[in-house]
């Protein structure tokens, strides 16, 4: 009974923990996003001149977040609408690549994931923004967890 027991309870932890990992990583993604679009902006300005370092990279607005696009970040200029809703938010698998994507267009896999990721002025530093990103999922017994991360972001010599 001892190790049926132990192995009872370790299903679901194992699979939280899957699940935990899964949505840092996602979460880490929508960082990142944000990231590869001010370094873009910064490889253009070091080139051309412009644009500024935080050129599409504006606040108080949710994005999507799909690698398989040229263009990883999507705005949402609808935040009390469209963005806030969970078709908006959900987090999709492609099932070729195994990537997971957010896409207003959708098809893949739907997962049990909803990231979204805002980014707010920094009030104490304004040549500075600041990331959200706010993962959240419902495991198999109706439990919702979530996980979150913020970071600050300039560009260099801004």
């Amino acid at each position: 009974v001892g190790p049926m027991s132990i192995i009872g309870r370790s299903l679901p932890q194992s699979a939280y923990a899957r699940d935990h990992a899964i949505a840092v990583n996602l979460a880490q993604e929508g960082i990142e996003a944000v990231r590869q679009k001010r370094d873009s902006n910064m490889l253009s300005k070091w080139k051309t001149g412009s644009p500024a370092w935080d050129d599409g990279i504006n606040t108080d607005i949710h994005y999507l977040v799909d690698p398989r696009a040229g263009t990883m970040l999507t705005p949402c200029e609808d935040p009390f609408g469209a963005c806030n809703s969970f078709a908006w938010l959900t987090i999709r698998q492609d099932t070729a690549t195994g990537l997971y994507y957010q896409s207003s267009a959708g098809g893949g896999t739907v997962t049990k994931f909803w990231r979204t990721v805002i980014v707010m002025p920094n009030i104490m530093t304004p040549e500075e923004k600041q990331i959200w990103v706010y993962v959240i999922w419902e495991d198999s017994m109706n439990i919702n967890h979530s996980y979150s991360v913020t970071e600050f972001i300039s560009g260099i010599n801004s």
